[in-house]
């Protein structure tokens, strides 16, 4: 008991670790999707798209930057060379620091180029320049600025040619706990997920109502998949040699190798109509029925004929695949030496194939079990679009289409939790089945 508890708290700190680098890795991709959120924010604000031509919109645009926070650091630390500045973030016009960028990247240092947006700043306010100044936003190129007469700015790029370099020491840069990293786990750690930039729903109550519509259907396919797998994969492992046994084998194998889309497009087109026969109109058309005012699990209860096919494809699949795994690990283990001592007892086959042989033949089967669970929450994206159904495969790929960054955020950190419990289960359930696993 003692060393069933030390592991088990063991393993639950692992999980602590193991989101710290998952959350890590979610919120770097945040950093670098092709989309900014500030755009994002004014657009699901129902605010006026920033132009940077108009001096407001970048007003508008600067405050939106500071109130989301975009202004800190990205992480604790930073390690930057030295012609960088510490905090690039800090600079909210995107123009400006794109540029600032750029003539970094060329080789020049930061306390130069600051100088000279201030310059530029003050010249575009003209229309003199200002062409000419957007034509160097655009291609960073110093020598585009000697024709504009302006002495300040001119001492400013002669300086700027003075102290460009080629090579730069790395340094370390620390920004403490006022950093977005920070600040985004510690909202995560609360569920907060920020919003849909599409809905203007909370990510975690539009992911969590897509669960239910996915569990609806992958939990029904689940128990139906291992039960009837474990029965057939128990009868072809029985007798293999058998003349039924070596047809049903084959059959399944048939099954499991028709790909899921196909699968599931053959069934609508031939069991949701009558156009082939009236006895083929068997299910009801895909898609869900909206009942407004009703819970989502009200509409998931009302919609259950819908949800028949879905679940029937799910489980036709995997009940040939959960079969014939489960026949080749009895077979397997049938080649083990135990049985041969378990033969030598006096035992009868039916004792030893249960007794013996069954316990052992499932390890493989909690393994695919355990991983069945953060599948069966993440929902099948194949399946959701050719039924229709709004669960998560579906709200995931509309996401990601969409450039909803916040919906996919909160479905790529739920799915982990999960699967890290999921597999924490499946350790204990190997020492369950198999009493030669101990964790000491």
């Amino acid at each position: 008991m003692y060393v069933v508890r030390y592991y088990l708290i063991r393993r639950l700190l692992l999980i602590f670790p193991t989101l710290l680098v998952v959350s890590i890795v979610v919120f770097l991709l945040s950093k670098i999707v092709p989309q900014d959120p500030v755009l994002s924010q004014l657009r699901f604000s129902a605010t006026d798209i920033w132009d940077g031509r108009e001096v407001n919109s970048e007003a508008l645009y600067s405050s939106t930057y500071l109130e989301m926070g975009l202004d800190l650091p990205n992480f604790y630390f930073s390690v930057l060379p030295d012609n960088y500045p510490s905090n690039l973030n800090a600079i909210s016009n995107w123009q400006d620091k794109k540029l600032i960028k750029a003539l970094i990247t060329q080789g020049y240092n930061f306390d130069q180029i600051d100088p000279l947006i201030h310059c530029l700043s003050r010249l575009r306010i003209g229309e003199e320049n200002a062409e000419l100044i957007q034509t160097f936003y655009n291609s960073a190129i110093i020598n585009q600025l000697s024709v504009i007469s302006d002495l300040e700015l001119q001492q400013v790029v002669a300086e700027l040619d003075e102290n460009k370099s080629t090579y730069f020491v790395p340094s370390i840069r620390w920004h403490g706990l006022d950093n977005q990293y920070h600040q985004w786990l510690s909202s995560t750690l609360q569920g907060q997920f920020g919003r849909s930039f599409i809905s203007g729903k909370t990510a975690l109550s539009q992911v969590s109502t897509a669960m239910l519509w996915t569990l609806a259907i992958t939990l029904p396919a689940i128990l139906i998949t291992y039960t009837l797998g474990l029965i057939v994969g128990y009868v072809l492992g029985r007798n293999p040699k058998g003349k039924k046994e070596r047809v049903l084998n084959h059959f399944f194998y048939l099954i499991y190798s028709i790909p899921m889309f196909w699968l599931a497009s053959l069934l609508v087109v031939y069991f949701t109509t009558n156009d082939h026969g009236a006895w083929t109109n068997i299910f009801p058309s895909v898609g869900i029925d909206i009942y407004p005012g009703s819970s989502t699990t009200s509409q998931i209860w009302m919609n259950y004929h819908r949800l028949l096919l879905p679940i029937i494809c799910i489980s036709i699949v995997y009940v040939a695949y959960i079969a014939r795994l489960f026949r080749r690990s009895i077979l397997d283990e049938r080649q083990a030496t135990y049985v041969m001592t378990a033969y030598a007892k006096g035992l009868s086959d039916d004792e030893v194939l249960r007794k013996h042989i069954v316990p052992n033949a499932m390890l493989p089967l909690i393994t695919l079990m355990v991983g069945s669970f953060p599948r069966a929450l993440g929902g099948s994206v194949v399946i959701e679009l050719i039924f229709n159904v709004p669960g998560v495969g579906r709200l995931l790929y509309d996401s990601l289409g969409l450039a909803d960054w916040n919906i996919v955020f909160c479905i790529v950190m739920t799915i982990s939790l999960v699967t890290i419990i999921a597999y924490l289960l499946g350790d204990f359930l190997y020492a369950l089945v198999d009493p030669r696993i101990r964790y000491e």
